[in-house]
């Protein structure tokens, strides 16, 4: 049997964009008019059980997980994280172990857990971008990618089976990666469970000349299904793997936050309507592919 199969009969998922630029932001409609109340407080006001109950009642599968984006802040704590960049536990890395909290209420439901974990690691933070060998988005190096995917490596074994899968983002040609750097990656990500699953984005939803994509892509042999990020839910599978890769797209349900087609990740509103997403869902799987769909989550646990 196809090691993505089990995925397949999830049929659909959702993408959790949980991070702190959106949730401890004031101008964020996640953030509910908390204010700055910092990130370990978030963490804390994450109603695990309100949220998995709200997806176990519309039958979601899996659940996608932002663990960090650019900056300086982690989703859980990280012992070599902290030891490389010189940041205290509580500074970057939180006490509460969000990874786990979700873990334990999706498990409970029957909902399977991926990670997303960045090819560009925290870029914009200069103490741990210039820690990490990685400062202002340069070019990736070998050095850089060994040391970034230590952090992944260090979850992984941490958590164990407990993770299905990773969505491994900015992962892009166009920065310096290629197959060697991402056989690292997929190694690290793997180290505490060799089954799973694993996407590298590396292409992107724009293509080389900066236009939106239409069509899914393959991306790397590395892979066990396509990265999928598209700009719009439209295109299907004309079978059921690319290359030997399990055809999946992933796209937002949010209205964009600007007047740009690209800005609509963890964004309130709802572009489609319940009957086009239905019928959606329910055509690419019947030609063997999977969907993944980005909603707006608040600080607390509920969803937009």
């Amino acid at each position: 049997m196809d090691r993505t199969e089990w995925f397949y009969q999830k049929k659909w998922g959702i993408f959790l964009h949980y991070l702190f630029q959106n949730m401890n932001d004031p101008k964020s409609p996640s953030n509910m008019g908390l204010g700055d109340i910092g990130w370990e407080q978030c963490l804390q006001l994450f109603d695990a059980e309100r949220f998995a109950d709200a997806l176990n009642q519309v039958g979601c599968g899996y659940v996608m997980v932002t663990t960090m984006q650019l900056n300086k802040y982690l989703l859980a704590p990280n012992e070599i994280y902290d030891r490389i960049t010189g940041y205290k536990p509580g500074e970057a890395t939180p006490h509460t172990d969000f990874i786990l909290k979700l873990y334990n209420a999706l498990e409970r439901r029957g909902i399977d857990l991926f990670l997303y974990f960045t090819g560009d690691g925290p870029a914009l933070d200069e103490r741990a971008g210039e820690a990490f060998a990685y400062p202002n988005k340069t070019k990736v190096t070998k050095e850089f990618v060994q040391k970034w995917s230590m952090v992944m490596k260090e979850w992984s074994l941490k958590y164990g089976n407990k993770i299905k899968g990773w969505w491994l983002d900015g992962c892009y040609r166009l920065i310096g990666y290629d197959e060697e750097l991402l056989n690292i990656m997929a190694d690290a990500a793997r180290a505490g469970n060799p089954d799973a699953l694993i996407a590298c984005n590396y292409y992107g939803c724009l293509d080389e000349y900066g236009c939106i994509q239409r069509q899914v892509r393959m991306g790397s042999p590395v892979c066990d299904f396509t990265a999928g990020e598209q700009v719009y839910f439209g295109d299907m599978p004309y079978a059921p793997f690319i290359e030997g890769t399990r055809w999946h797209i992933l796209s937002y349900l949010g209205k964009s936050r600007d007047n740009t087609e690209i800005n609509g990740w963890g964004a309130i509103g709802c572009r489609y309507s319940g009957e086009y997403m239905h019928n959606y869902v329910k055509e690419i799987h019947r030609r063997g592919g999977i969907v993944t769909i980005d909603i707006c989550p608040f600080c607390d646990g509920h969803i937009d």
